[in-house]
């Protein structure tokens, strides 16, 4: 394999990663909000680099999810959640396309037709099995009778999160007749705050005593979870298969080829533009999560491309303003006029690193003064 194929799967995979993540994230906000636009630069991104690369299947995919994607984003299509079952297969396709132990072979029959056309079809036998078996080898904890009462879209969901390494908890609460429905609501909120509500089950009474059963698509621990539920006592278990070992750190990237070069620091221009376009949206609107979302995307997507292409600075400030911003999502820090001037400072020293990649100038070693004045906005005592 080339020098060059081998640098752009190094770092495809961190585009498939943001390209996955702007999709549920899609789900998540009902086909609302500035993921359709990550998602469509991440497509755009691959399809460029795969053909520079020499992966023509890839290409041909990456190609026909910006087709999608580009009907989504200009109203010519609905979102839904099949949908994005349908364009999360196109990334789990350009992955095992670029797997170079999975071996080559074609796209599934009509997977990039149906991409095109945002045609979404009834699920095949061989499908819904392949579903079946994989509910059974990494849910083994679900019930096939609380199974039962999840629909399609519930299961398209738990599918996504789970294979992202998010847990499925369950969550028994059993209380007295005198007691309904009260603790029943305030289990609902709390567990609603630690992760995803999928749904409620009502259980089989035992003696004087109504059982439920919530399922919960969450990242926090059991810990976290009981502290939230407070006094309200509910039996949690992890129905998902544990998770194997995180892997080894990989070694930092060299500076990649040419080609690709160019390719990625085009998107570096084009992230700092968009960061520079919801800053203004956000200091006239301080309380619109879309806006801190899609921010907190570009400082993510910053630190990763920074990573791959060997720019470390570039990579250490979209690691401040990633943690800066997911403090904000999550509310633990407020939008004030000292953040905004410090986002501002981001972004002017994004610009002169941008300006410098592009000269072909050294980038500095040491970190600028922004990186500490973002980092004392949740850590004072710095």
């Amino acid at each position: 394999m080339e020098p060059i194929q081998l640098r752009f799967i190094e770092e495809a995979q961190e585009l498939l990663e943001s390209l996955a993540e702007s999709l549920l994230e899609l789900e998540r906000a009902g086909g609302a909000g500035e993921a359709i636009h990550d998602a469509f630069r991440a497509a755009h991104s691959l399809k460029g680099g795969a053909r520079l690369a020499g992966f023509p299947q890839v290409e041909a995919v990456a190609q026909a999810l910006e087709e999608c994607l580009g009907q989504l984003r200009d109203g010519r299509l609905t979102f839904s959640a099949p949908l994005c079952d349908l364009l999360l297969r196109g990334v789990d396709e350009m992955k095992r396309d670029l797997d170079p132990e999975a071996g080559e072979s074609l796209p599934p029959p009509g997977l990039i037709e149906a991409l095109r056309a945002g045609e979404v079809s009834a699920e095949a036998p061989d499908q819904r099995e392949e579903r079946e078996r994989w509910f059974r080898q990494e849910i083994p904890g679900l019930d096939p009778s609380i199974r039962q009462t999840l629909n399609d879209e519930q299961e398209l969901h738990i599918a996504r999160e789970v294979k992202r390494g998010t847990r499925l908890v369950s969550a028994r609460l059993a209380l007295s007749r005198a007691q309904f429905p009260g603790p029943l609501k305030i289990a609902e909120a709390a567990l609603a705050n630690c992760g995803r509500l999928v749904g409620c089950v009502s259980r089989p009474p035992e003696g004087e005593h109504l059982v439920f059963l919530f399922l919960v698509l969450t990242r926090e621990s059991d810990t976290v979870i009981r502290q939230a539920l407070g006094e309200i006592s509910c039996e949690l278990a992890t129905l998902t298969r544990p998770a194997p070992a995180p892997a080894a750190e990989p070694a930092p990237a060299e500076p990649a080829s040419e080609a690709l070069h160019g390719i990625f620091v085009e998107g570096i221009g084009e992230l700092i533009e968009e960061f520079s376009r919801c800053l203004i949206l956000l200091e006239q609107q301080p309380n619109d999560p879309d806006r801190v979302n899609a921010l907190f995307r570009v400082g993510h997507n910053l630190k990763g491309i920074g990573g791959s292409l060997g720019f470390p600075v570039l990579s250490r400030i979209g690691h401040e303003m990633e943690a800066v911003l997911d403090r904000v999502r999550t509310g633990t820090l407020p939008v004030t006029a000292e953040l905004i001037d410090s986002l501002l400072g981001a972004l002017d020293s994004l610009r002169e690193i941008f300006r410098a990649v592009q000269e072909g100038r050294e980038l500095p070693s040491e970190d600028p003064p922004v990186i500490g004045h973002l980092r004392r906005l949740y850590e004072p005592e710095i």
